[in-house]
Order: C-alpha cells, then sequence, then structure tokens
C-alpha cells in the first residue's frame, strides 16, 4: 500500500559576491507536491511565491530603504511605499497605529499561490500560509498579502489560465478581490483601512482564527481522492 502526503519544497537562491541591493531581498518559490513514502514527487498541485525583505539588514547598511526596493523592482516598492517610512528607518505611523508590537522590521510579503483544480476545496492555500509563518515567524516581525484574483493577471490564452481553470471564476474584479479578501481576513489576516491592497498577519499577536488552522493532510486525502490516487499511481508504478 502506498502512502501519499502534501510537500511544500521551498528554494531560493544567494551567492558570493558584494553587499548589493538584491541580497537583502529573498525570493522564494514554493513547489507543492503530492509525495510517496520514499519522498518521490508524484505530481505537482501547486505553487507558491513569496519574498523576504531583510529591512533591518538594510537599515543598518549605506543603503536606503526604497532604493533597495525599486532595485528589486517597482511593483514591490510600490506595494510596501505604506509599510516602510524611509525617513523614519522603520514602519510607517499606519502600521505602527495598527500593532503596538511588532519583533523586527523585516517583512513577508506573500505574492501569489495556486492550486490545481482536482485539489481545491481541502484548504491547502491557508496549510501552506500557516506553514510559512511557522518556518519564518522569528525571521519576520510581520507578513503581508497581495489578493489579486488570478484570473485577472493571467492570459486567457495562456497555458496557466487553462491549467487552472481560471474560466471559471468570478468575472467581476471588483467581486473577485472582495471574496479574496474576505477569505484571508476570514483566516486570520488583518485589514488595515489605509492600506487597501495589503492585509497583514503580526505573529506577536494571539490569533484566534489562524490557530485553527490544522497542518494535517487527512482532510485532503479522503478516501475518495486516495481511490483516485491508487488507480493513478499504483504500487508498481
Amino acid at each position: 500500500m502506498i502512502n501519499y502526503a502534501i510537500t511544500f519544497d521551498y528554494k531560493f537562491s544567494s551567492g558570493l559576491g558584494s553587499y548589493y541591493h538584491s541580497r537583502f531581498i529573498k525570493d522564494v518559490n514554493i513547489n507543492i507536491n503530492l509525495t510517496d513514502d520514499n519522498e518521490l514527487v508524484l505530481e505537482q498541485i501547486g505553487e507558491a511565491k513569496f519574498l523576504i525583505f531583510h529591512a533591518g539588514n538594510v537599515l543598518n547598511s549605506e543603503y536606503e530603504l526604497f532604493d533597495v526596493l525599486e532595485s528589486h523592482s517597482r511593483y514591490i516598492s510600490g506595494l510596501i511605499f505604506d509599510i516602510y517610512d524611509s525617513e523614519e528607518d522603520g514602519f510607517t505611523e499606519i502600521i505602527n497605529d495598527a500593532y503596538f508590537d511588532i519583533n523586527n522590521y523585516n517583512l513577508c510579503l506573500i505574492d501569489k499561490i495556486t492550486i490545481s483544480p482536482k485539489y481545491r476545496g481541502f484548504q491547502i492555500g491557508s496549510k501552506l500560509i500557516k506553514d510559512i509563518i511557522f518556518n519564518h515567524s522569528e525571521a519576520c516581525g510581520l507578513f503581508a498579502i497581495h489578493p489579486f484574483p488570478l484570473q485577472f493577471e493571467a492570459e486567457a490564452e495562456s497555458e496557466e489560465y487553462k491549467r487552472l481553470e481560471l474560466g471559471n471564476f468570478e468575472k467581476n474584479k471588483e467581486k473577485a478581490t472582495k471574496k479574496l479578501h474576505n477569505y484571508f481576513k476570514s483566516i486570520g489576516f488583518d485589514a488595515i483601512p489605509e492600506i487597501e491592497y495589503l492585509l497583514f498577519y503580526n505573529p506577536v499577536y494571539e490569533n484566534k482564527r489562524f490557530d485553527t488552522i490544522d497542518l494535517d493532510d487527512d482532510k485532503i486525502l479522503d478516501e475518495n481522492l486516495l481511490n483516485e490516487l491508487r488507480k493513478i499511481y499504483p504500487p508498481e508504478y
């Protein structure tokens, strides 16, 4: 009998050289995989992307916060503009008013999560987010997520659009965005009214909604899905 598991495989690159701008921003990719007893990847069932902005290290360097952000991308620097105050060398008044206590200046920005259609509805996305925060809450004082509906990002004729069946999602952009915001708030993220496009999680505070997320895969690999997987990946595969 094969035992299956869902694994989150993190990957990022670093290297030697001068302490240039990009060293302060770590881009991380995650493959969400279905694996067997031997940790062999049977199927990639999703992916995610996030970055860690090591703002604390920037503040102790010769560089400016927004010079580092813009060297990465103007898109990211635009998203983070309301979080950091380059003149005060720290968080903006908006963030400090929302959170009295933050462990450090580093930020984890979760940018994108995709799940294959067959594996939707099992809360894999929320479990992944909890895993990200579990693994990086010591390094990051604040977590943010940008809830943007994928169906308005991918081209309608692209392979990604078809593979993820994005055509089945909400066609109204305002409704789809609101639905995503409400979902992430329901699992524990906070809305800060002055920052409309991001939601936040501070690991310092008790969060009962977030605490209800479990990392068990029993509810994902239920008997119906297991029977289907046994047909696709029989013992002799």
